[in-house]
């Protein structure tokens, strides 16, 4: 005698089986998400979301937004343009500003 009804067992393998699946689903989901909103934010200027244009300024490359004339600098490029500017003004302008992010750095992770 076969039955068409499904025993226990399978009715509880089937039902886990697709929790499992819908929580890859989700992590798969949220995963690409966050790409997206991180590739959104790619060569954006973060005053005014203008696409940022890279320049070489004294041997490093800095993002420059022509709107609002902003420079941004990726990590290690202050202690880098205070290598290549020295001791004149603009050197001690990014020594002040490379020390602060060091501190602040810093006081984060404590």
């Amino acid at each position: 005698m076969s039955t068409d009804k499904p025993s226990k067992s399978e009715e509880e393998y089937f039902a886990k089986r697709d929790l499992e699946i819908m929580a890859k689903q989700k992590l798969v989901a949220k995963a690409r998400a966050a790409a997206e909103e991180r590739a959104s934010h790619f060569m954006k200027c973060p005053k005014d979301g203008f696409d940022l244009t890279s320049e070489d300024f004294h041997g490093v490359t800095i993002d420059r937004c022509p709107h609002c004339q902003g420079l941004w600098l990726d990590a290690g490029e202050i202690d880098r343009l205070v290598k290549e500017e020295g001791a004149g003004l603009l050197g001690r302008v990014f020594q002040g500003v490379a020390a602060s992010l060091r501190g602040r750095k810093s006081d984060e992770e404590a």
